[in-house]
């Protein structure tokens, strides 16, 4: 799978069709997924094979933005295949319906894992309820495919 991202990704001279903030959705659940498994002591084959997706996933997303330090100011510019795109209009659209029911149903489920689950800690705590939604999202987007 590495090799087939890093393939179409290399030699893709254009962002247009491509979701830049469903890239760093995916490199924030990456994330979450690889502290996770940190914090369950999880064999360091697998914690590494999810760290070399991790830092796939920022390569992914270097290529679509330049991240620029001015003024003591981060900042970072979109490609311009990306910013004169339909599709940077569409990912708006999109992300702002999906983050309106998916916030909900993460604070749901946080309170229940709070109140049915036990945990080592707070930390611990919010690592698997991200995870567990992580999980569910991942879920929900993969049924439309079943029909």
């Amino acid at each position: 799978a590495f090799k087939n991202d890093i393939s179409f990704f290399k030699n893709k001279k254009s962002m247009e069709g491509l979701s830049l903030r469903s890239m760093i959705v995916n490199a924030f659940f990456s994330l979450v997924i690889l502290l996770y498994l940190a914090d369950n002591d999880t064999s360091y084959m697998v914690v590494m094979s999810n760290g070399v997706g991790l830092v796939i996933e920022f390569w992914k997303i270097s290529k679509a933005i330049t991240i620029k330090w001015e003024g003591g100011k981060i900042e970072w510019v979109e490609a311009q295949s990306y910013k004169k795109s339909k599709t940077k209009e569409y990912d708006e659209i999109a992300t702002s319906h999906l983050l309106f029911v998916t916030m909900p149903l993460v604070a749901g489920y946080g309170l229940y894992s709070l109140y049915f689950q036990k945990h080592k800690g707070w930390y611990s705590w919010i690592l698997n309820t991200l995870v567990g939604f992580i999980y569910m999202f991942g879920f929900v987007m993969m049924t439309p495919q079943l029909f």
